[in-house]
């Protein structure tokens, strides 16, 4: 049987007591003001079942919008993951064999992607990725891992606002044709690169990792934990967008597209983390840097079990990879990254002491 979302009360419903929590998280946790150029911020929750955000600017009020089949969607990749035995190491005596977990989370990527319509879907297509299976601590592993990623399209989105991309005009670098097609797409290219590094970093702030070390060993697991899972939700996130995509088979196949290769978006968002919790978390770097390249292994895994074109990028282009973001950013100006910088770095300094999301 097919539900329709757009005459269907339940589902109303639904999304507006989403909306309602989703708004009541970002008061409490952006209690400086959630302004953003005189405007006040809200959250929205679009009757569209396509994997898809949106951020856009209105007259009074600034919208931060994520499509309604997203909840779902990502919370049953998050169960999923968590179901995989190298992801963390549970010993609750649970099984869950591999290839089924990776055939349901084909299944996942594949309604995301390329089974789904915008407005109507099959009863069972949701309910099948998900069992009443009790997961134990792997739940709260799921669930941990759910939120973050949609704390991150949430912030992402946020951050195109507070970076101004909606109202910017394109700012070249100073060796490139401002008449070009392609640089222009490439300025676009590199306003997501923008929002993802600074999504990431409001991410980082709202768990308050800028403490130093104690001495409690439970305490400091907890925080080494929940680093590894902003690392382990944006790199899923990010990763989700290769699937069955021609055009990720190369990181020149995006060229023609307003976002990044998925590849180059991971590896941004993976140093940036990396660099912002070296400097501000007082926690050890090499400590740091183990939790880092323990998600990126995780996540290479799956890719390479589900035979992911990023898989090969990730681990075999890395010089590409660095070459191309160092590319995308010479295209844009220098005032426009440092007025960029100065008023995320006002916006970093005003969240750093504010309540935590979680």
């Amino acid at each position: 049987m097919m539900t329709s979302i757009m005459h269907n009360d339940e589902v109303y419903d639904m999304y507006h007591s989403i909306e309602q929590s989703c708004n009541t998280i970002l008061n409490e946790t952006f209690s400086w003001g959630l302004f953003d150029f005189k405007r006040k911020v809200r959250f929205k929750v679009f009757p569209d079942l396509t994997f898809n955000a949106r951020s856009y600017r209105g007259v009074f009020i600034n919208t931060i919008g994520v499509n309604i089949g997203v909840l779902p969607l990502i919370h049953a990749l998050a169960v999923n993951y968590a179901k995989l035995d190298y992801v963390c190491d549970f010993n609750d005596g649970k099984q869950y064999k591999r290839e089924i977990v990776n055939g349901n989370i084909k299944k996942i990527l594949a309604t995301c992607y390329v089974n789904i319509s915008r407005h109507s879907l099959d009863d069972d297509t949701i309910s099948s990725f998900f069992d009443s299976d009790d997961m134990g601590d792997r739940y709260a592993v799921a669930y941990s891992v759910f939120e973050k990623m949609l704390y991150f399209f949430m912030l992402h989105e946020y951050a195109h606002l507070l970076c101004g991309h909606d109202r910017k005009s394109v700012e070249f670098g100073s060796h490139t044709s401002k008449s070009s097609e392609r640089n222009t797409r490439e300025y676009r290219q590199w306003q997501e690169i923008e929002a993802d590094m600074w999504g990431a970093v409001m991410l980082c702030e709202t768990l308050h990792l800028d403490m130093k070390p104690v001495d409690d060993s439970s305490f400091m697991d907890k925080i080494y934990k929940e680093i590894g899972l902003i690392y382990t939700s944006i790199g899923l996130l990010l990763m989700s967008f290769s699937f069955a995509n021609p055009l990720a088979e190369t990181i020149e196949s995006y060229s023609v597209s307003l976002h990044p290769h998925p590849a180059i978006r991971i590896a941004n968002a993976y140093e940036t983390i990396h660099r912002y919790l070296e400097l501000t978390s007082g926690l050890e770097v090499n400590i740091l840097k183990d939790i880092m390249t323990q998600s990126l292994a995780n996540l290479l895994t799956l890719a390479g079990d589900l035979d992911m074109p990023i898989y090969w990028i990730l681990t075999g282009e890395t010089e590409n990879i660095y070459l191309e973001l160092k590319r995308l950013r010479d295209n844009v100006s220098d005032k426009h990254v440092a007025e960029t910088y100065k008023g995320m770095s006002s916006v970093i300094e005003k969240l750093h002491n504010n309540m935590s999301l979680f």
